[in-house]
């Protein structure tokens, strides 16, 4: 399991090579495995200048690097806290291509959001939460946008 929070607070001064480094110490990663997983993860996250300090980079790329942080274990389970918060379009379209690539090829993923439209194209189960009780549960492949949006502003009264 690894987990990537709304907000990330790595030091300021460690640099892209020291989080992920730090990661894979943490979970006991083979030595002779974490050149190659991190050059892979660091690729497809768009990371290549591995000594930029973290206090340099913006918002949307310290998601970037809070998510490589997690895939860079090799989790069968990630969990996300809203991982859409802060990005642009094109990391919008990088994370989902990171958790797509991530659901297909290693294990589960399971985020939060409110952007229905986007849970409804990258999940296979949605399940709404109110008040921290489950008031809706349905396989994607069941569901609209229109009846989503309708179904979820019912369960949650807005």
């Amino acid at each position: 399991l690894s987990s990537v929070a709304q907000i990330s607070d790595f030091p300021p001064e460690a640099t892209i090579r020291s989080v992920i480094e730090a990661s894979l110490e943490r979970a006991a990663a083979p030595s002779g495995e974490r050149a190659s997983r991190i050059a892979e993860t660091l690729g497809r996250a768009k990371l290549t200048d591995l000594e930029t300090p973290v206090g340099a980079l913006s918002g949307g790329w310290r998601k970037r690097l809070a998510i490589a942080e997690a895939l860079v274990q090799g989790p069968d389970i990630l969990l996300l806290d809203e991982p859409d918060t802060g990005l642009d379009q094109q990391g919008h379209d990088l994370i989902d291509s990171l958790l797509a690539e991530h659901t297909q090829q290693e294990g589960g993923t399971l985020f939060t959001t409110h952007q229905l439209e986007r849970a409804l194209r990258l999940a296979d189960r949605i399940v709404i939460l109110s008040a921290g009780r489950i008031v809706f549960e349905r396989e994607t492949a069941q569901l609209d946008s229109d009846t989503l949006r309708r179904i979820y502003q019912e369960a949650t009264n807005e």
